[in-house]
């Protein structure tokens, strides 16, 4: 959700190109996350095996019930730990987007330019705003030579993922 402190102007629905890139923002953030969590599964029921290997050739006086303990043990903790973080990093990321796919909603903000930079290293233009959504703006040079300190311009973004999708 967006923050509350924000002066919002209003919200609107996205237009087509806006939806598209959220759309596929989605499938790539969720293909992502299912890659990254298989692989934390294949690791949490691989690694209390490796324990237990450790362990049996380190102490020659455990048996196989001992192994069994410290092995159902051991997944049950990892099974819970990669569950506690395929919470946090649905929830964080994959779950917005999945909200704005749903929604197609985007927040117009009204925004006062506090400071102008130009980046000679790479060659951008960027203003400084007083969002509390979004801090910085790459603009184009005539924008930026257009641009004055105390200037107001509007941004948009999606409504709960906060994907920029410019000004004006």
């Amino acid at each position: 959700m967006y923050p509350a402190n924000i002066t919002r102007i209003s919200e609107e629905p996205m237009e087509e190109p806006e939806a598209e890139f959220i759309t596929r923002r989605y499938k790539e953030e969720s293909k992502i996350y299912i890659r990254t969590m298989n692989v934390f599964l294949v690791m949490a029921a691989f690694s209390p095996m490796i324990v237990c290997i450790i362990m049996l050739s380190l102490r020659n006086d455990m048996g196989w019930g001992d192994m069994v303990v410290i092995y159902f043990g051991g997944l049950a903790f990892m099974l819970c730990f990669v569950g506690l973080i395929a919470w946090f990093s649905y929830n964080k990321k994959v779950k917005a987007l999945y909200k704005d796919h749903k929604a197609h909603i985007r927040i117009v903000e009204k925004s006062t330019i506090t400071q102008k930079r130009a980046m000679s290293l790479n060659n951008t233009y960027h203003c400084y705003l007083d969002s509390a959504t979004l801090y910085t703006i790459e603009v184009s040079p005539e924008d930026f030579a257009r641009f004055e300190l105390g200037d107001e311009v509007n941004i948009e973004y999606a409504k709960y993922s906060l994907e920029y999708f410019g000004y004006f």
